[in-house]
């Protein structure tokens, strides 16, 4: 999951994207108030997977939160973070679709 900024007339504008690392497809996205919640909610209901899916992120403090990890749970998935000052995560990201 990568959050990218973009400025706008109106301030900045925030999306969240889950990439399918396997697929290499973006299978959700949202530009909500609860970005990162309303994308993995949404990657589920689009894919479904199996349990046992691992649904790797920064150490962000909402992918941290109760809420995010009892979520993971609720669908099955387990979560995986980057170590601490890796950026390497967003990569696959940045180099699909030119974003």
């Amino acid at each position: 999951m990568k959050k990218l900024l973009d400025h706008i007339s109106a301030g900045w504008l925030y999306l969240v994207v889950v990439l399918d690392m396997y697929s290499h497809l973006v299978v959700s996205w949202s530009m909500q108030n609860s970005l990162e919640m309303d994308a993995l909610k949404m990657a589920w209901f689009r894919r479904q997977p199996k349990l046992g899916l691992i649904f790797n992120s920064n150490r962000g403090s909402q992918y941290c939160s109760h809420a995010f990890q009892n979520t993971l749970a609720e669908y099955g998935m387990q979560s995986s973070m980057s170590r601490k000052g890796t950026a390497g995560i967003t990569l696959p990201l940045k180099t699909c679709g030119n974003l």
